[in-house]
């Protein structure tokens, strides 16, 4: 795993891609069902979850991480 110095910023954000991702299936949560929760189109929960995205905001982690029922150590 490359050291937290080496990570590029599109590094971080397929990671947390992936890690958003694998909450919400664990959750048993459907992304239609996601996005309606949280009145998103569909396009914005697939580019955070593919890190198809310029910057992430930290407001949509964590109501996606409330919704998924995160623990704080996710």
């Amino acid at each position: 795993m490359p050291s937290f110095e080496a990570a590029t910023p599109a590094l971080c954000r397929l990671q947390l891609g992936v890690t958003l991702h694998e909450l919400r299936v664990a959750s048993g949560k459907k992304g239609a069902a996601v996005c309606r929760e949280l009145s998103w189109a569909p396009s914005k929960l697939t580019r955070l979850e593919t890190a198809d995205n310029g910057a992430v905001e930290p407001a949509d982690v964590i109501a996606l991480c409330q919704i998924y029922g995160a623990s704080p150590e996710a």
